[in-house]
């Protein structure tokens, strides 16, 4: 049975891979199919050969660069559906990741939204009529990039916004046909889309010029064409049509289309520029076409190892625009198969020859002599005007191996090639970019291996070959999000990663930068740009392996604060507000832009970073208990229906015993999903209260427990960090008021009685009271206030170095000896331990409930989806429909992850 199985297996991996000369068949008349793409969310998704009844579309989630985790596979059923048994040529992600481009070899295009790992919808379906050469999708967001200025500080910079943006809706992109037709979709509203196109003339072809108008929101077009005849078409030559075609959307906002004829003769590349205005109220859209300059493969060379391009019998099989530092380059890959060759059985075998050659954009001019001008000295010349033209800057020919994979990596700057071997070379980058793959200081002398196919390249991944000895080709390669890992398909469907980093630990200098800045200035724009940093996180997690650099984590964590908080301003130090017995106090709320998920975002991904490291216990249950004090405080405010203005005399209150005068009214939907919320509230206090006494009423062989605070970790440092202090205390005054509104109103939410219950079992039943604590809250910030500032502290440096501060000793026990009989006693523990069924304690890393089924955890920071929890809580005794901040935390979590 099993050699049965494992048989068919290996027939289901040959069908699926093609020979090479099939391969470079179709690679020579069309573009190579896409099978791999990966979002800034680090969600991958994979396309198969497809089969005679569907086509294989997947969506991969969780870590799938360790070895550790087991990825999560997805099938994409409406995209299979859609295409059927077509091909996929062109699948894109857009810039933010939650919208995928797919469009397979019969043209019918396709756009799907991903509200979860697990849900795809479609947003816009159209046929095209004809296979798709090119697709670019136009920037919809605006970015920040690291800069340097000329005294050398590093900052970061809310980029412009690059390229032409649709002024009606969120997405656009530009289409290239084969037959030439160039066209912009772009959205009106929801699921209604616009275009507008033109055509690109080209040697050698049937063209129709079309005048479209368009109607909103509807796409209605009228038509008059006049067909123009080249002299080719007149001699009888077939009508040509675009083979390979790349679209480059550059950072000074041109879009730069590279078209290739496979059966022009001879064989010529143009490069043309479009430039995009969208449709206004009465003005149709524009887009031109404007040629810059084009490639004559059959021109004589200097490098007499490239005479492969001037072969006739060779082809173009790839065709790139990629990105320079400072000019547009374009990358072509050349084919060939000569029959010549004969084995040691006589057989003829074919043997297959490439190169791959780099083009610049350069401005030229020529100086012509100005003799015939009668008042020009002897001698004298004079400048053309400039004109762009392409430049050959460096070529290399592979011999007996053909070139299956052209992409870019580094910002779509450095040339990533794959062989029909199934090896896969990568060029260095340069150091003068943001990265932290291999750069030209990685360079050795010792690059000696004949496979390399120049200096400048570096090999990832060797010769795969199935079990027979027959080479698997690459089919399709990607980057991770921020480009530490490479992902790679062969033609088998066999999937692979390798990491592209840096295997030394580079120190920063003036004009270098290190591997450290650049870890810590990528991640400052992840969180930033809102993309995932899971390969970031693993490379941090190895450096400190492999290095053995046991602070490593630290110091990007505060690196990571220090940068964001100046960008962001965290200090609130200078907020004060006026209570109503008229005395000064300082506001510890933050500012509007970092009260919820801003904030929740910035502690999920510094539990990230500790989570990969394995490090920090203490300092990730204080972050997971901020976040869910956080999250629980929005969703008590957003079920309260009483106007802001009574909640703001709330929180500003001094004495406690003026909480009662204060009534507020909350949504009665909401009533019985609050209650478990507010049950692990209460149950947090008790947690951390404890720790508290224990701390400070404890003694050790080696001294005072409390002095052993001052140097290590300790989770009671989260009541010292003021943040976070003043939103427990918000949410006791909450609890309060909603028991208060649960007891004396007139409404009748479901099972009242059992609701009256359970609140007051959560109330009276717990052994601190809310009264009690609050006061103790309110010592404590005059304890906090008395203290020395510090200076050159991190506004969260509680919740990440949570140790206790020297001198704040004393009066912090004296502050537990003076609330000793109210809530810092340890006798208020011991009943409690022996009563508690289920502990759900934050302390413990546990969420709200611990038992609830089917609870969906987070792709980044491993948090539970706080809706399931609390409809599972509460069982069939609440409201069937969700709430309003339940259906928020349905989709996405607070850091804008995905659940899984």
């Amino acid at each position: 049975m099993t050699s049965n199985s494992t048989r068919r297996h290996a027939d289901e991996v040959l069908s699926q891979s093609q020979p090479v000369r099939v391969l470079h068949s179709q690679l020579s008349y069309r573009r190579g199919y896409s099978n791999l793409a990966c979002s800034q969310t680090n969600i991958l998704v994979a396309t198969k050969k497809p089969t005679p009844s569907s086509c294989s579309i997947e969506a991969i989630t969780e870590n799938t660069y360790t070895n550790k985790s087991q990825p999560k596979r997805t099938p994409l059923l409406l995209a299979q559906q859609y295409h059927g048994h077509y091909a996929i040529t062109h699948l894109e992600w857009n810039q933010r990741g939650n919208y995928l481009a797919t469009i397979d070899e019969t043209g019918r295009l396709a756009i799907w939204e991903q509200s979860s790992t697990r849900s795809w919808a479609n947003v816009y379906c159209h046929h095209l009529q004809q296979p798709a050469v090119a697709f670019l999708w136009l920037n919809s967001e605006r970015s920040y990039s690291a800069t340097q200025n000329p005294e050398g500080n590093k900052k970061f910079v809310l980029d412009q916004f690059v390229g032409p943006r649709n002024p009606f809706g969120h997405l656009a992109f530009l289409i290239v046909t084969v037959s030439g037709e160039i066209t912009v979709h772009y959205q009106r509203n929801s699921n209604i889309f616009s275009s507008f196109s033109t055509s690109l003339l080209c040697a050698g072809q049937l063209m129709k010029q079309k005048q479209r108008k368009q109607t909103a929101p509807y796409t209605i077009f009228k038509q008059q064409s006049k067909e123009i005849l080249d002299f080719s078409m007149i001699t009888g030559r077939s009508w040509n049509k675009i083979s390979h075609a790349s679209l480059l959307l550059n950072t000074d906002g041109k879009i730069y289309l590279a078209s290739h004829n496979a059966s022009s003769k001879p064989k010529e590349v143009y490069l043309t520029e479009l430039q995009i205005t969208f449709p206004l109220k009465i003005k149709e859209g524009i887009i031109s076409c404007k040629p810059i300059s084009q490639i004559h493969l059959t021109a004589p060379l200097v490098d007499k190892s490239l005479r492969i391009l001037q072969d006739p019998f060779s082809s173009v099989t790839h065709l790139l625009l990629v990105k320079g530092l400072s000019h547009v380059r374009l990358a072509l890959a050349i084919g060939k198969i000569d029959d010549n060759t004969t084995d040691m059985m006589g057989e003829t075998q074919p043997t297959y020859n490439s190169a791959v050659a780099v083009w610049e954009l350069t401005e030229t001019s020529k100086q012509i002599p100005a003799d015939f001008l009668p008042e020009a000295n002897h001698g004298s010349s004079f400048a053309t005007p400039g004109r762009n033209a392409l430049k050959l800057a460096y070529g290399h020919s592979v011999p007996d191996r053909l070139i299956t994979v052209l992409k870019a990596a580094d910002a779509n700057r450095d040339l990533v090639v794959g062989f029909s071997d199934g090896s896969i070379q990568m060029e260095y980058r340069d150091s003068a970019t943001l990265g932290v793959s291999k750069s030209n200081e990685d360079w050795t002398s010792s690059n000696d291996d004949i496979s390399i196919i120049g200096s400048s390249f570096w090999e990832i991944t060797g010769v795969h070959q199935f079990d027979d000895g027959v080479d698997d080709p690459v089919r399709d390669i990607v980057t991770s999000a921020n480009e530490t890992h490479l992902i790679y398909m062969f033609s088998s469907g066999k999937l692979g990663s390798r990491r592209i980093t840096s295997d030394q630990l580079i120190e920063s200098t003036p004009d270098i930068r290190g591997t450290k800045e650049s870890l810590t200035q990528l991640l400052v724009l992840g969180l930033l740009n809102h993309v995932d940093c899971s390969d970031l996180f693993t490379e941090a997690a190895r450096l400190i392996k492999e290095n053995n650099i046991n602070d490593f984590a630290d110091q990007l964590v505060q690196d990571i604060l220090i940068q964001y908080e100046h960008i962001y301003d965290f200090d609130t130090s200078d907020l004060e507000i006026k209570s109503e017995d008229g005395e000064q106090r300082k506001d510890t709320t933050l500012p509007e832009m970092w009260a919820s998920t801003q904030l929740v975002q910035l502690f999920t991904f510094l539990i990230s970073i500790y989570r990969t490291t394995n490090s920090k216990r203490i300092q990730c249950r204080n972050l997971f208990d901020s976040i869910q004090l956080h999250a629980i405080l929005e969703c008590l405010m957003s079920s309260c229906i009483s106007d802001y203005d009574a909640i703001s005399r709330l929180f500003a209150l001094k004495d406690v015993t003026k909480v009662q005068d204060i009534n507020l009214e909350f949504d009665i939907a909401t009533l019985w999903p609050l209650v478990p919320l507010s049950s692990w509230v209460m149950d947090y206090i008790v947690t951390v209260m404890q720790a508290w006494s224990l701390l400070f009423n404890r003694k050790v062989a080696n001294g005072n427990a409390v002095e052993r605070a001052t140097t290590t970790p300790n989770p009671t440092a989260i009541l010292l960090h003021p943040e976070s202090r003043e939103c427990i205390r918000r949410l006791l005054l909450l609890i309060d008021r909603y028991a208060s509104f649960v007891s004396n109103t007139t409404l009748a939410p479901p099972n009242k009685p059992v609701l009256e219950g359970y609140i007051k079992s959560i109330l009276e039943d717990n052994a601190i009271s809310i009264k009690a604590m609050v006061e103790f809250l309110f010592d404590l910030d005059d304890v906090d206030k008395s203290g020395k500032p510090q200076t050159d502290a991190s506004t969260f440096s509680l919740l990440t170095k949570p140790m206790l501060p020297k001198d704040k000793l004393q009066a912090l026990q004296e502050l537990t000896t003076k609330h000793k009989r109210t809530c810092t006693s340890p006798s208020f523990f011991l009943l409690g331990e022996m009563n508690v069924i289920n502990p759900m304690y934050a302390t413990q890393q546990h969420t709200a409930v611990t038992n609830a089924y089917g609870i969906r955890r987070c792709i980044r920071c491993y948090q539970s989806s706080m809706s399931e929890i609390t409809q599972a809580s509460v069982g069939d005794l609440g409201m069937a429909m969700p709430t309003p901040w339940q259906q928020s935390l349905i989709r996405f979590c607070l850091c804008e992850e995905a659940f899984i």
